[in-house]
């Protein structure tokens, strides 16, 4: 049932034009900048956009 719930979400997400992809593969490791067909781009979908996982330990 939560399967066809999602489904439907997704598809009335696309009908109305909100529906969002990356262009691509990502090419690089996955931190606040990635490259995705051969462009550096400021990836603000992950959970580290802020790149708090390359910070020096406090």
């Amino acid at each position: 049932m939560l399967y066809y719930q999602l489904v439907q979400e997704l598809n009335m997400l696309k009908e109305a034009h909100l529906y969002r992809q990356l262009p691509g593969p990502l090419e690089s490791a996955s931190g606040s900048r990635v490259v995705v067909g051969g462009r550096e781009m400021l990836l603000l979908s992950s959970n580290n956009y802020l790149g708090a996982d390359q910070s020096p330990p406090c």
